[in-house]
């Protein structure tokens, strides 16, 4: 039975996945003629490749915008750090707003059973809070201490971050969020 629930929950959340970020406004110059993922500085409107950040420590502060049905305005962002091409620490601030508020409460629902499948993984840490006009989910995700193992027990290994050392890939997370038009602003440590 609990096998059959994960499997709605895991269809539920794809269909949300899809409904927030088809719609993903893409941005041409998020890439290079190399085919390589990039991170756009936004204050000199260098593209630079993820090679560039492979032997750096910094912090990257990353945003992406969807679209909804209805009225519904999704925003996400990310605020990254990271060492040398291992990826730190991750906190994800998912924002679902609606001027009426039809619509909300199916999100609030689906974030909360989300965050039960996180339940007493240690270094994974996530909020969500409803008001009359948006729901938001906070995450925040030690890579660093987290144990990956649980956490690829959790979310499965298709489209996931952890390299084969066990550690969570800069590079890896980069590639994932460009598929979904992600833009990062890199602030080196």
């Amino acid at each position: 039975m609990k096998k059959i629930l994960n499997s709605i929950l895991i269809i539920f959340i794809g269909l949300l996945v899809i409904v927030l970020t088809g719609c993903s406004k893409e941005d041409s110059s998020t890439t290079t003629d190399t085919g390589k993922d990039t991170v756009v500085d936004k204050a000199s409107s260098t593209i630079k490749s993820t090679d560039d950040l492979a032997n750096k420590s910094g912090i990257l502060t990353c945003t992406r915008e969807g679209t909804a049905s209805g009225d519904l305005v999704p925003s996400f962002s990310y605020v990254i750090t990271y060492r040398e091409g291992e990826l730190l620490t991750l906190r994800a601030i998912e924002k679902v707003s609606s001027p009426t508020g039809t619509g909300l409460g199916a999100y609030y629902d689906a974030y909360l059973a989300i965050n039960k499948n996180y339940e007493g993984l240690d270094y994974y840490t996530s909020n969500v809070t409803k008001t009359d006009t948006s729901v938001t989910r906070d995450t925040l995700i030690d890579y660093e201490h987290i144990d990956t193992d649980k956490l690829l027990h959790i979310e499965g290994n298709e489209d996931n971050i952890i390299d084969d050392n066990g550690k969570a890939s800069l590079d890896m997370w980069l590639t994932l969020a460009n598929k979904f038009g992600t833009k990062c602003d890199e602030s080196l440590g």
